[in-house]
């Protein structure tokens, strides 16, 4: 299923403009030096249709000089009870491990629903099924380390949960149009970057091409979740052609 306008901008508010453009214009350099190779698993239109998102997200951010990530500073609760929910949900998925490492079907149960994903919606439905599964099977879970406070707490952050989901869906109404646009085309393309850089994996394997499109300018410092954006006055030059870096 699509992302949703609201999941577009949630993703796209996470990262650093300056980075996404930097990144951006290594990678279509480098997919565009190595198009021949990708083009099975990355076609050249995917290519183009990157770098016009990356020189669009350069002029939105440059005609918004000096302006602050509001949306993003103002949720970081959000990204905190995010963060508290995915590890309740990874410790409770632990003890059931644990608990049924010979009763095999029953440890599937906990790890049905897949990845956890980012958004709130998301991360919710996840807490409910997780939660539920811990209170019917809490007599086995219990030896493993998932006890009545472990239950309490659950049930805390999912009411915690309900509570951000609404408080973002009113930031995201409350955002400047242009600020908006800005974090969807960031997302699209930060979308695109992490196909761009699965399909190198798969074909390079371990060769220099695949380390300049592994996305290291966004890893580099480390995760960054809602925090300011730089001036464009910071934002580093396009590589040239051949993607030197």
């Amino acid at each position: 299923m699509p992302y949703t306008e609201k999941e577009l901008v949630e993703l796209g508010s996470r990262f650093s403009t300056q980075r996404i453009i930097e990144q951006g214009n290594v990678s279509v350099a480098m997919a565009r030096a190595h198009q021949q190779e990708l083009q099975r698993k990355f076609p050249p239109a995917k290519t183009e249709e990157l770098a016009a998102l990356i020189a669009d997200i350069q002029s939105k951010f440059s005609g918004q000089a000096g302006a602050k990530d509001a949306y993003g500073t103002g949720n970081e609760p959000v990204l905190h009870k995010i963060h508290e929910a995915k590890r309740w949900i990874m410790d409770v998925i632990t003890s059931a491990d644990n608990a049924y490492e010979e009763e095999p079907e029953l440890r599937d149960e906990f790890h049905k629903a897949g990845k956890l994903g980012t958004s709130v919606p998301k991360i919710t439905g996840r807490l409910q099924v997780i939660l539920a599964l811990a209170e019917k099977h809490q007599a086995d879970l219990a030896p493993w380390g998932i006890g009545d406070a472990d239950l309490q707490k659950g049930k805390t952050l999912l009411g915690e949960l309900a509570a951000a989901d609404a408080a973002q869906e009113q930031a995201v109404k409350n955002l400047p149009a242009a600020t908006k646009a800005l974090y969807i085309q960031k997302a699209k393309a930060y979308l695109l970057l992490k196909k761009l850089s699965r399909a190198a994996r798969d074909i390079f394997r371990d060769t220099p091409a695949t380390e300049k499109l592994d996305l290291h300018i966004l890893k580099r410092h480390g995760s960054r979740h809602f925090h300011s954006e730089e001036t464009p006055a910071q934002v580093a030059p396009a590589p040239p052609a051949q993607g030197s870096h």
